[in-house]
């Protein structure tokens, strides 16, 4: 999305978080807000190269902290 959205998640004592699958690279159709999100220095990084069970593990944990 866009830095603004960013900092305002932080303001607000949200994190960004990123979700990464190697060799996925979705179509850009060069809309303004599409990006991999790595611009906004993500709090966290999942590597999504498992299950999706695996990921929702990973996710929960971390929400847990």
């Amino acid at each position: 999305r866009f830095q603004n959205e960013a900092d305002m998640v932080r303001k607000l004592g949200g994190q960004i978080w990123q979700v990464v699958r190697p060799g996925h690279n979705p179509p850009c159709n060069g809309h303004a807000s599409e990006n991999d999100g790595s611009e906004f220095s993500p709090d966290v990084i999942f590597l999504n190269n498992g299950t999706v069970a695996e990921l929702q593990e990973s996710a929960l944990e971390e929400w847990n902290k």
